[in-house]
Order: structure tokens, then C-alpha cells, then sequence
């Protein structure tokens, strides 16, 4: 008996002062000889589907087959990112999320799942969000009665997937014009004004149309027309003299080649020549296709009467010497073109659009100091592209002004 009882004292001294090789885990959190390898959870993250339409398509993303080795049955904690820019969301106890996507393109999602010890480990999948595309045109009517149109306001939201098109010139629900690579087409111009309706369609079959009257903008109170085809020739009644200094021509807003300016930032720039006809105290109308190439910087200036800017977080900004007004949403980027048009009326109000929609008004203290004296200065100390320049001698209406922003001319 005495000897058992030897045996058992030995054995428990054995146990007590042994260690347990590397290869061996003792998987109890409150026992103080519980070995372990210092190893964070094994994180697992898939999405279905893998893609689908912005705003539309329910995706899935599963955490939930991740797991921590060594504390089997832990509960695990997660942390989300849905747009891969390190904004991580509160930790929580659900690993399975399901919604929509409000982004569009290539989407990194991540996960960091956190274990029972406090290690944490990272898995992220890659989802792509597609969008219904965007459908607008421009137009004109050339010198032999041809109604021009271009569909350059259309995009489908993937740069190396153009678009395709088709085209009803009379809205009668035939199409004239059948599916086609081109975002141009041309027809003769009726008596009336036509309505046409274009269709477009992007890779995954989703389409998108819009019917547009071709009404034209009222010339008749034209002061200066640069349409800069190849050159600053004026084409409105004036014919205002215009020179360049370093500018280059470059592709306009069309994608056409030699239809714009680019000015460099440094030392490029147009002067129009001093003519007593841009001399006007109020009643103003300053509309041009710009894209910026940095923000903050002047694109177009009038002496000490006017000057028109963007701000560096991207408002567009009409300043004249007694009050300015600017943009305050739907700010510009850079690398974008926008169509902006600045009213000056006979009653000193201001008022800026961007792309044919108002954005800021404001009341200024007063008329343009001098009647408007100075020399318009367009692209000095700004980096950027400008196409289209047209001034006339009263404030356009919000529809003559999305008019224009729909013209070719």
C-alpha cells in the first residue's frame, strides 16, 4: 500500500514540474501552464456576388468561416471596411453583412476579425459595382442645314468600355439610326424644331435615353464668339481681336483635336483686345467649357471689373469689385469638364451655373466700376484647358443657358 501511495506522489511531482512540448496546446484560457504559439485568428472573408449593379444588386459579404485555432468555440469579433481606405467601423459580433453598394467600379472590402486573446487578422475580396449609364447630347446646325448632333455628354462610367448608341431624329419611335460605336450622327434639318430622342448602352446591357428640342440660343445679343477651332478668330458680330501668348491648341470638350487651349499655369495666356462693345457696367453674360487642371487658380479675368475662379476645394467663384457669389454644391474636380455661365443682370444680380443648372446667387452692392473698362484676360496663372467662349450683352435665361450648354457651336 505504502508503495502505491509512493507511486502517486511521484507521478503527481512528474506532472507538476513537466512542460508540454511546442507541438502540444492546452486550449484553457484560465490554466496558468496552457501553452500557446502567440498565432492571431485565421480570417476568411468572401462576397457574393462577386458583381452586380450600383445601388441595385444585394451583395453578401461572409466572415463567418473564420476561426481562432487556439481557443476553439471563442466567440469572434469584426471590424469593417466597404471602401478600402482604412476607415475602420466598431468592432461587433455579426461576421455576415448583406446590402447595396452606393460606389461604383472596383471595390476593396476588408475584414479584421479579432479573437478571444485580443490578436486580430485581416482578409479582404474585391467586388465590381457597374451603373445604368448617363445619356445626354449636344448639337448644331452647320451651314448646309444640317442638324450635327454629338452624344460627347454621355458616359457610362467606365473609361475602357465606350458606350453604344442609336438615334430616333423625329421621336416617332423608329430609330433612324441603329446601334453604332459612334457618338455622332447627322440629319437634315426639318422646318420645325425636331425633338430627338438617343438611346445608349453600356457593356452590361443597361440603357439609358433622353429626349432633347433642339432650340438654339438667341444671337441676336452676341457680343464675342470663340469657338477656337484651330484659332482665336471672333465669330460674333465684332469680330474682336484676340492674340495668344504660349497657349496651345489641344482636344476640346467634343474629344475633337486643335477645339481647345491648354495654359500651362505659368506663363500662357489670350488677350481680347480692349473694344468698347465688352465695356458694360451690368447686364453680362460670361459663358465657357473649362477643364481644370489645378484648383484655386483665375480662368478668366476683366480688368478690375470681374473675374471668374475656382476655389481650392472646388466652388466656382464670379467676383466683381462690389460683391462676389460662388458656388456652394456640386463642387468641380480637377480633370472634369464643366460648363460654366456667369449672369451679371441690368439689376446688379450674380448668378453662376454649372453644367445648364444655377448654383449660387447673390446681389451685388453695385454696377461694374469704369463701365466695365479692361482687357479680358482668359488662362494667365492657370493650369488648364478652356473651349467656347461666348459673351453677351444681357443675363441668358436659365433655359437659353442650358440651351447652351447642350450646343456645339
Amino acid at each position: 500500500m505504502k508503495t502505491v501511495f509512493y507511486l502517486f506522489i511521484v507521478f503527481f511531482f512528474l506532472l507538476a514540474c513537466s512542460d508540454f512540448p511546442n507541438n502540444v496546446e492546452r486550449d484553457n484560457p484560465n490554466d496558468s501552464l496552457a501553452h500557446y504559439d502567440n498565432q492571431p485568428p485565421i480570417a476568411h472573408l468572401t462576397v457574393t456576388p462577386a458583381e452586380g449593379q450600383y445601388k441595385v444588386t444585394k451583395f453578401t459579404f461572409d466572415a463567418t468561416q473564420s476561426v481562432e485555432p487556439e481557443l476553439p468555440g471563442t466567440p469572434l469579433y469584426y471590424s469593417w471596411d466597404f471602401r478600402g481606405t482604412g476607415h475602420w467601423s466598431k468592432y461587433v459580433r455579426f461576421g455576415k453583412i448583406s446590402g447595396v453598394i452606393a460606389r461604383s467600379g472596383y471595390i476593396n472590402v476588408k475584414v479584421r476579425v479579432k479573437g478571444g486573446r485580443g490578436l486580430v487578422a485581416v482578409d479582404s475580396a474585391t467586388v465590381y459595382c457597374y451603373r445604368q449609364p448617363h445619356v445626354d447630347f449636344g448639337w448644331k446646325k452647320d451651314a448646309h442645314g444640317n442638324i450635327l448632333l454629338d452624344a460627347f455628354l454621355s458616359h457610362g462610367f467606365e473609361a475602357d468600355y465606350p458606350l453604344t448608341y442609336r438615334w430616333d431624329f423625329n421621336d416617332d419611335h423608329t430609330w433612324d439610326w441603329g446601334w453604332s460605336d459612334s457618338p455622332r450622327a447627322q440629319f437634315d434639318a426639318p422646318d420645325q424644331t425636331p425633338e430627338v430622342l438617343l438611346q445608349v448602352k453600356n457593356r452590361w446591357g443597361l440603357t439609358a435615353s433622353a429626349i432633347r428640342k433642339l432650340a438654339l440660343v438667341d444671337r441676336n445679343a452676341l457680343l464675342a464668339k470663340f469657338d477656337f477651332n484651330g484659332n482665336v478668330k471672333d465669330s460674333g458680330p465684332f469680330y474682336i481681336q484676340a492674340s495668344v501668348t504660349g497657349a496651345t491648341l489641344t482636344k476640346g470638350r467634343t474629344g475633337l483635336q486643335n477645339t481647345a487651349y491648354h495654359f500651362d499655369g505659368i506663363d500662357d495666356y489670350i488677350r481680347l483686345a480692349n473694344r468698347r462693345e465688352l465695356n458694360k457696367k451690368n447686364d453680362v453674360n460670361v459663358s465657357f467649357w473649362v477643364k481644370i487642371g489645378k484648383l484655386g487658380q483665375t480662368i478668366l479675368s476683366k480688368g478690375n471689373s470681374y473675374y471668374i475662379k475656382s476655389t481650392t476645394n472646388g466652388a466656382i467663384l464670379f467676383h466683381t469689385s462690389a460683391y462676389e457669389s460662388r458656388t456652394y454644391t456640386n463642387k468641380v474636380k480637377e480633370g472634369a469638364w464643366y460648363f460654366i455661365s456667369c449672369n451679371l443682370s441690368s439689376e446688379n444680380y450674380l448668378h453662376i451655373f454649372i453644367n445648364g443648372i444655377s448654383k449660387s446667387a447673390g446681389i451685388s452692392h453695385g454696377p461694374l466700376p469704369d463701365n466695365g473698362y479692361g482687357e479680358i484676360i482668359l488662362g494667365k496663372d492657370f493650369n488648364g484647358t478652356i473651349d467656347n467662349l461666348n459673351i453677351f450683352n444681357r443675363a441668358l435665361s436659365e433655359y437659353e443657358i442650358k440651351t447652351l450648354y447642350h450646343e456645339l457651336d
